[in-house]
């Protein structure tokens, strides 16, 4: 009883002790990682060190057990179930310092502006988890009495009948590290694979999660993933335009072309767009229209702005049509009441194509360069009045 009585008070000693013990050490590692990182999470680095205090519980209740002596009739269970703990707190303590320097690892590659190798510390992570619950479970069943060497010649055996079982498995392993390595996408790159198109939300050990648009998660075993032909639409560095503008057959000559100068005016006076390939062609006479091709490059690749920018543009087009004159085509455009054209405008806007052809100011077929610089970002965007607008109002 009093044999009892001792090693109740030794446990409660050797909790109290490993507790400043432990505070003690996370005092000192806290300043050595918080100089160098000052946003690291502190709860992170006292979760790590949770492990510690146990194996100090450990050590000190066995060291003080020594000391008041232990019969012999509990020798043959001490010593394994010991053995099994530290083993149990050994794993634990791995599994602890691998996800304190993956974090560790991963704030200082985030501050070092390095974000494409970040993706492959959670693969890491998880192999060394793996290969300590593998070493866990030997230690453990050796402390059983299971000859764990006979064990292994006995899966050495069966090893390739394991294998082919886990063939697709090893693949999907080794396709996430081929993900890793070549980098093809880096979670939270937006791509399309196949005929889906989403946000990769992780790269894992066997599959890949991309969420889609409808909100859901897809699973992609990473061997079937990394033979996929992935385009990464978040590498790109701007968003092409490419629209028809298919005007009535009776618009006349002279309007197309001041369209074609005032659509191109547009281009390269807008600050969101690139105006180096920026191109306004009339490209056919169609059946039912007479079709104004245009084409360029939205200075973003988020879609949001994309959307935004080309709704601008749009606007603008219309504005400038019914400026020139004339209408989009309708498939039967003589029975639409009130869309005939008014002559007076049409003729109007051909005396003004008149005027820059006789003083050779028409931009046809080319703007020159000094038009284009004189041009450059003169469009307001945010359009004028919009609450985005930085320009004041008068």
């Amino acid at each position: 009883m009093i044999l009892a009585g001792l090693l109740l008070l030794v446990a409660v000693i050797s909790f109290f002790l490993s507790y400043y013990v432990t505070k003690l050490n996370v005092k000192f590692v806290s300043r050595l990682i918080l100089s160098r990182l000052p946003s690291f999470d502190k709860k992170i680095l006292r979760a790590a060190f949770t492990p510690v205090r146990a194996g100090y519980v450990l050590g000190l209740f066995l060291f003080g057990a020594r000391i008041v002596g232990i019969p012999e009739n509990w020798e043959p269970w001490v010593k394994p179930s010991a053995t099994v703990l530290a083993a149990f707190i050994l794993s634990w303590l791995v599994f602890s310092v691998v996800d304190l320097l993956g974090e560790w690892w991963a704030e200082y590659l985030r501050q070092a502006h390095q974000y494409s190798i970040v993706g492959i510390i959670p693969l890491v992570r998880r192999t060394l988890k793996s290969t300590v619950v593998i070493l866990a479970a030997l230690t453990f069943l050796q402390n059983l009495g299971i000859h764990v060497t006979a064990l292994l010649a006995g899966l050495g055996v069966g090893g390739i009948a394991v294998a082919l079982a886990a063939q697709k498995t090893i693949g999907d392993w080794i396709g996430g590290v081929m993900l890793i390595l070549d980098r093809p996408i880096h979670v939270g790159d937006e791509c399309k694979f196949g005929s889906q198109q989403g946000i990769v939300e992780e790269i894992g050990v066997r599959t890949t999660k991309i969420r889609t648009s409808e909100r859901t998660i897809i699973a992609v075993p990473n061997a079937d993933f990394s033979q996929m032909q992935l385009e990464n639409l978040s590498k790109r560095d701007r968003i092409r335009i490419n629209c028809i503008l298919g005007l009535r057959r009776d618009t006349s000559p002279d309007q197309i072309r001041y369209l074609l100068v005032e659509l191109r005016k547009i281009l390269y006076a807008h600050p969101k767009i690139d105006s180096v390939p920026a191109r306004v062609r009339l490209v056919a006479l169609g059946a039912s229209s007479l079709d104004i091709e245009v084409r360029a490059y939205v200075l973003t690749n988020t879609d949001n702005e994309y959307l935004a920018v080309r709704e601008d543009l749009y606007l603008r087009f219309l504005e400038k049509i019914r400026e020139a004159g004339t209408h989009l085509a309708l498939p039967v455009q003589e029975s639409v009441p009130g869309m005939m054209l008014d002559q007076e405008h049409v003729k109007s806007i051909e005396q003004r194509v008149n005027t820059w052809r006789t003083k050779k100011e028409l931009s046809l077929p080319e703007f020159s360069p000094e038009q284009r610089e004189a041009l450059d970002d003169m469009l307001d965007y945010p359009p004028k009045g919009s609450v985005l607008s930085t320009e004041s109002e008068v």
